[in-house]
């Protein structure tokens, strides 16, 4: 069976980056990037200034509290969600440069539309056109992964340290989150948390696999120099599957509004 060398002293640091990485990219996407976005959609139709939107917000009104509550909240929870997805899905992204962040970005809108998109959410029948609006939160779900490999990128160049309390800090960053990820993502991805029209049943089959998958690659990183080389295939494989049925889900998505 042929394997991949490894550098099991740069395993913890590179999840730590990655981890960390999808954490910063996932809160400032879901953060500033959700609000400027919602801005942008208010801006695009006009005639629903005034009207409430599911959540209770009004359309075109802006105020101080609104928008911090929601980069706390919408942010926080955001910065988990990503920190853990891009976990799983990072180490099988393919090449380096712009072929990782056109991978990254089809990849963060397939998975990332889900928390975005929801074919019984009222927003997108008061807000014209429907499609464009759900585009711009299927592009920010898109960016999302581009700049979670930017920021990862040069994370891995930085979190080399091999000091006691570094070692410490890599631990505490990366925890268990990749292992709770396994029932994250079904949990995730069932109709009782997902609170859309068609929950995803396969994509969180998928990235539930893609959990255990990085589990074991994690614990071979630990213990040893070399990984089997199916490791990448499979990754691979997985990461292209929930990528095709994400976007089938949210096709699914946008037909209820269309």
């Amino acid at each position: 069976m042929k394997t991949v060398a490894r550098e099991p002293t740069r395993t913890v640091p590179r999840v730590a980056a990655t981890a960390l990485a999808g954490a910063a990219s996932g809160f400032l996407m879901a953060g500033p990037g959700a609000r400027l976005a919602m801005r942008l959609s208010a801006q695009i139709d006009r005639s629903a200034h005034g009207v409430t939107t599911e959540a209770g917000a009004v359309v075109g009104e802006f105020t101080l509290g609104g928008t911090i509550s929601f980069l706390l909240f919408v942010g926080l929870s955001g910065a988990l969600i990503v920190a853990l997805l891009w976990s799983l899905v990072s180490p099988w992204l393919p090449g380096n440069g712009a072929r990782r962040k056109v991978a990254a970005f089809v990849v963060g809108a397939a998975l990332g539309s889900r928390f975005a998109i929801d074919g019984r959410n009222f927003d997108f029948l008061i807000l014209d056109p429907p499609l464009l609006q759900a585009s711009i939160f299927v592009v920010l779900a898109g960016l999302t992964g581009v700049l979670a490999v930017v920021l990862e990128t040069w994370l891995t160049r930085r979190l080399r340290g091999e000091r006691a309390g570094a070692r410490v800090a890599y631990w505490a960053m990366i925890g268990a989150g990749p292992i709770f990820a396994v029932p994250f993502s079904v949990l995730f991805f069932s109709e009782e948390a997902c609170g859309c029209a068609s929950p995803p049943w396969l994509v969180g089959g998928v990235v539930a696999a893609l959990g255990l998958l990085w589990i074991a690659r994690f614990v071979v990183g630990l213990r040893s120099r070399a990984e089997p080389q199916w490791f990448q295939a499979a990754g691979s494989i997985l990461v292209a599957t929930a990528t095709a049925a994400g976007f089938i889900h949210l096709a699914g998505e946008v037909a209820h509004f269309v």
